[in-house]
């Protein structure tokens, strides 16, 4: 599992029951091109 391999706390990455997956990045990283294309896509 990720937060095995990277030693992170399950506290720490406030991982829910259903094991959501929650991704947070920095401003000018390419977010909302990566949403429009796969939008396009589909």
């Amino acid at each position: 599992m990720v937060i095995q391999d990277n030693e992170i706390t399950e506290e720490t990455a406030k991982l829910t029951p259903e094991r959501e997956l929650i991704i947070e990045m920095e401003t000018g990283t390419g977010k909302t091109l990566v949403y429009l294309k796969t939008i396009y896509e589909l």
